[in-house]
């Protein structure tokens, strides 16, 4: 994986673009970090970039063409309303929301902190597995 900064003609700038060139071993560093990479891909869905680590699919259902229905993340509505912002009006930074905890039909819980951010002119949502937890039998 290498890594370098340009701006978008080449020159230094204030504004920097972040190129990542992948050489196979980003998806995988990705799925290893426990990280799921998602673009906006329209009203209401988001594409995944990239491998998904084990646990996404338990949580998240993923179509044959890798997108995601953005009511399926069930995001908190305050997180969204930031991302978007933030999306709209095509900066650089991020937001990141608090901790959130999916159930699936057998009770085994798995928290998440889920970031949005730009890179480039990609709306990206970057979701990061902190922990699981099985129900007590």
């Amino acid at each position: 994986m290498v890594l370098s900064r340009t701006s978008g003609e080449g020159r230094k700038s204030n504004h920097t673009m972040l190129r990542v060139e992948n050489n196979g071993l980003l998806p995988t560093l990705l799925s290893d970090l426990e990280l799921a990479v998602l673009e906006k891909a329209g009203r209401g869905q988001f594409c995944i970039l990239g491998e998904t680590p084990d646990w996404f699919g338990r949580w998240f259902p993923v179509r044959e063409d890798k997108t995601i229905d953005s009511g399926r993340l069930a995001l908190p509505g305050d997180f969204v309303a930031k991302a978007e912002s933030l999306w709209k009006a095509k900066s650089t930074g991020w937001v990141h929301s608090d901790p959130c905890c999916y159930e699936d039909c057998s009770g085994d819980h798995v928290y998440l902190k889920v970031a949005a951010l730009r890179i480039g002119l990609r709306p990206l949502l970057l979701l990061r597995l902190l922990y699981r937890r099985r129900p007590e039998v």
